[in-house]
């Protein structure tokens, strides 16, 4: 990965966005010590992360991988839930606790003895973040997290990303899902090649479009249907756009009318 010098203030959901081979995955996993870097630092609150181990962090980073298969190993949802926080030393009571929870907010309350590999796509997925969630780490990374997920899925997924936000965590997800993302994020950076091209407010990440062809980014279906019908301006979301092709008719009828 090419030199990436930015700072993550504050605890908004972020995005992070580009091709296959822009070195999304690779960022990630030097936050919590899967990777290390060959030059520079990676810093957490003023530590470095190299200095702990990627056990030490998974206290601090919680890491939802792209594919469960790569996560799931145990022969029931509740033992993979349990498995993470017995490993950091919970006491037993606090994991009862985190367990339920978890399985509450993912929606396997019912699949608690089901072995992972029998679930759904939708639920094989929850359940590796339940197993993150019941560690309750500060910082929360999930990697392409709407892959294989319904559009029930999507909806819990979006509130889960909500309720952690709600409860101070900082949510990074990676994600091609371009609608998804607008829907639930704050921040956006986009990746090219190793290096960040953009970063910033989700409108002002969007209204490049320029740059973001340079990462073979599309711009999301209502905004291409913005620009067919001659605004300037880009849209995110239909309401929006509905909204002014609206007060944009009413202003020409005004004027046809001569008001």
């Amino acid at each position: 990965m090419n030199s990436l010098s930015t700072k993550i203030v504050g605890t908004a959901p972020l995005a992070i966005i580009g091709q296959n081979g822009s070195g999304k995955t690779t960022l990630v996993k030097l936050l919590n010590g899967l990777l290390r870097p060959n030059q520079g630092k990676v810093l957490i609150e003023g530590v470095d992360v190299a200095s702990q181990t990627v056990a030490e962090w998974s206290k601090k980073v919680g890491y939802v991988f792209q594919h469960p298969e790569d996560q799931l190993f145990l022969e029931t949802v509740e033992k993979e839930i349990r498995f993470g926080p017995e490993k950091i030393g919970m006491a037993p009571k606090a994991i009862d606790l985190a367990v339920e929870k978890s399985l509450a907010l993912t929606g396997l309350s019912q699949e608690r003895q089901t072995h992972p590999f029998e679930l759904s796509p939708t639920a094989k997925k929850f359940c590796g973040i339940a197993a993150v969630l019941a560690m309750d780490p500060a910082i929360y990374i999930f990697d392409e997290p709407t892959m294989g997920q319904d559009a029930r899925g999507k909806d819990r997924l979006a509130q889960l990303i909500a309720t952690l936000h709600e409860q101070g965590k900082l949510v990074i997800m990676i994600s091609h899902d371009i609608p998804f993302v607008i829907q639930t994020v704050k921040r956006v950076m986009v990746l090219v090649k190793g290096r960040l091209l953009l970063e910033g407010g989700v409108a002002y990440v969007f209204s490049k479009e320029g740059l973001l062809e340079q990462a073979q980014i599309r711009l999301p279906e209502v905004s291409l249907m913005g620009k067919k019908a001659g605004l300037t301006k880009t849209y995110l979301r239909v309401g929006d756009l509905l909204a002014q092709i609206e007060l944009a008719q009413a202003s020409r009828d005004d004027a046809r009318k001569g008001w």
